[in-house]
C-alpha cells in the first residue's frame, strides 16, 4: 500500500481521525487542567481546523498530484471548466442551503431554526463569532475541506485505489456529509446534497473550483444569516 493510498483513506475518514485525536489526546490533557473539560467541550471546531491542516500538509508531501489546482479533474487545464464548476457550484450550493434550511428548520423565528443556529454559533471559537474574523475562518475551513475531500480523498480513491469514478465520488460525498455529524441528522442530509454538488464541481474544473464555490458560499450564507439576525422578527415590538 502506497503513501498516497494511505493518506487518501485518512482524508476520507478525517472526521474519525478528529474524534480519535480529541478522545486520545485532548480528553486526557483536559482532565488534568482546571477548567479543562469546559474548554474541551468548546474545542471541536479548533480540533477540526488543526486536523485539516495536518492532513493537508502530509498529503502535499506524499502525493505530488495534490499540488495541482486542476486535480482530480481528468479534463486538464481548462479555465472555462474552472469557472463553470466554481460558478454553477456556488449558485446551486447557496440555493440548496437556503431551501433546505427552510424545509428542514422552518421559519427563521421557529424554535428548531433558533436551536440549530445557536448550536452552530456555539461550536465556533469565541474569537470567531461574528464580523470579518468569522468570515475568514469559514472561508479557510471551506478551502481546507475541499482540499481534503475533493482533492486528496477523491483523487486517491479514483487514481490510486482505481475505484470507479462514480464509487469514489459517492464515498467522498457521504464522508463529507457525515463529517457534519455534530450538527444533527438534518445537517448531514443537507451536506450530502451540497457535497454532491461540490464533487461535481471538482470533477468539472478541479478541486480549487469546488473550493472557490464552497468559500464564496460560506461567506454568502453567513452574510445572509447576519443580515437576518439584525432584522426584527414578526413578533418583535417597534
Amino acid at each position: 500500500m502506497s503513501a498516497a493510498q494511505i493518506i487518501g483513506v485518512v482524508a476520507l475518514l478525517i472526521a474519525v481521525v478528529q474524534i480519535a485525536a480529541m478522545g486520545f489526546i485532548g480528553y486526557p490533557i483536559a482532565r488534568r487542567r482546571p477548567g479543562g473539560m469546559a474548554a474541551f467541550r468548546r474545542s471541536g471546531f479548533t480540533w477540526w481546523l488543526g486536523i485539516l491542516v495536518a492532513v493537508s500538509v502530509v498529503a502535499l508531501i506524499v502525493n505530488p498530484d495534490t499540488r495541482s489546482v486542476w486535480y482530480p479533474s481528468s479534463h486538464g487545464d481548462s479555465v472555462t471548466r474552472f469557472l463553470v464548476g466554481a460558478g454553477v457550484g456556488l449558485v446551486i450550493m447557496v440555493l440548496i442551503e437556503l431551501g433546505g434550511e427552510r424545509v428542514m428548520f422552518g421559519e427563521r423565528d421557529s424554535e428548531s431554526r433558533i436551536a440549530a443556529n445557536a448550536k452552530y454559533e456555539g461550536a465556533l471559537p469565541i474569537w470567531a463569532r461574528g464580523g470579518t474574523t468569522q468570515l475568514g475562518l469559514l472561508a479557510l475551513v471551506a478551502l481546507l475541506e475541499e482540499f481534503i475531500f475533493r482533492n486528496v480523498a477523491l483523487g486517491s480513491l479514483w487514481y490510486e485505489w482505481e475505484l470507479p469514478k462514480a464509487v469514489a465520488a459517492g464515498l467522498v460525498t457521504v464522508a463529507f456529509g457525515f463529517a457534519h455529524w455534530y450538527y444533527g441528522f438534518r445537517q448531514i442530509a443537507l451536506k450530502l446534497v451540497v457535497g454532491s454538488v461540490l464533487t461535481w464541481a471538482a470533477l468539472t474544473g478541479g478541486w480549487l473550483a469546488a473550493a472557490v464555490a464552497h468559500m464564496a458560499g460560506n461567506i454568502c450564507l453567513t452574510l445572509i444569516s447576519q443580515h437576518r439576525a439584525s432584522r426584527p422578527t414578526q413578533d418583535s415590538g417597534p
